[in-house]
C-alpha cells in the first residue's frame, strides 16, 4: 500500500479538491484503480469526448492523483497508460509532521513482512525442539534394545547385525521387530519435520491474511 500526505500548504490540494468533487475525476480514478488505461479507453469507457477526459487527466496528473507507467502501440500511434499513484490519500493541517507520519506509515508496512519472517523462524525452532529429543531417545533405547544398532553406530558396525543374526537368527530378529513395533523412530521423525514444516507455513499465512483484511479495512 502506498500514501500520498496533502498539506493546507500544498498547492496540489486546490486541484484535489476540485477533481475529488467533479463526477467525471471520480468515475477516472475509479477505473484507473481498477487496470491500467489510455485517455482513449477512459473516453470510451465513460462515453465521453476525448478533449474533456484529457482535461481532467492533466489536472489529475498534475495534482499527484495519477501518474503514466507505460506506453504501448495503437491504431494511431502510441497510447500512454496511466494508474492511479496511490490508494490512500491523507490531508494535513500541517507539513511540520509530514516526516513522522511518513515513518510510522513505512514501520506500518514494514511490520507484517518482519513478523512472517519470525514466525517462520519460529515454526523451524518447533520442529528443531521437536527433533532433538527424539534423537537422543531414539539412540538412546536403540544403544539399550539392540545393542550396536544405535544411529551413530550404524555406519561403523554394518556387518555386525547380519553376523548376530547368523549366530542368533531367532533371539535377536524377534527382539529387534518388537523393538521396532514398540518404538518406531521412523514416526517421531515424520512427526517432528510435518510439526516444524506445518508451523513454517501456516504461521506466516495466518499472520498475512489478518494483515491483508486490516489493510482493506
Amino acid at each position: 500500500m502506498e500514501w500520498e500526505i496533502f498539506t493546507l500548504e500544498d498547492e496540489r490540494l486546490k486541484i484535489f479538491g476540485q477533481e475529488i468533487s467533479s463526477d467525471i475525476g471520480r468515475r477516472i480514478l475509479a477505473l484507473l484503480k481498477e487496470r491500467l488505461m489510455s485517455p482513449n479507453d477512459l473516453a470510451k469507457e465513460l462515453g465521453l469526448p476525448i478533449t474533456t477526459v484529457i482535461f481532467h487527466i492533466d489536472k489529475l496528473q498534475s495534482a499527484g492523483l495519477i501518474r503514466p507507467v507505460a506506453k504501448m502501440a495503437g491504431k494511431r500511434g502510441q497510447k500512454t497508460l496511466y494508474t492511479i499513484a496511490s490508494s490512500v490519500f491523507i490531508i494535513m493541517t500541517s507539513s511540520e509532521e509530514r516526516d513522522k507520519i511518513y515513518e510510522a506509515l513505512r514501520t506500518i508496512r514494514a511490520a507484517p513482512k518482519e513478523i512472517l519472517v519470525r514466525s517462520a523462524i519460529i515454526g523451524l525452532l518447533i520442529g528443531i525442539l521437536i527433533l532433538f529429543p527424539w534423537y537422543l531417545f531414539t539412540t538412546n533405547l536403540y544403544s539399550k534394545q539392540v545393542p550396536g544398532l544405535s544411529p551413530t553406530n550404524l555406519a561403523q558396525n554394518a556387518t555386525e547385525p547380519l553376523i548376530k543374526g547368523m549366530r542368533y537368527p531367532n533371539e535377536s530378529i524377534a527382539e529387534a521387530g518388537s523393538y521396532e513395533d514398540q518404538w518406531n523412530p521412523l514416526l517421531f521423525l515424520i512427526l517432528g519435520i510435518s510439526a516444524s514444516i506445518a508451523s513454517a507455513i501456516m504461521t506466516p499465512l495466518i499472520i498475512a491474511r489478518k494483515s491483508r483484511k486490516s489493510e482493506n479495512s
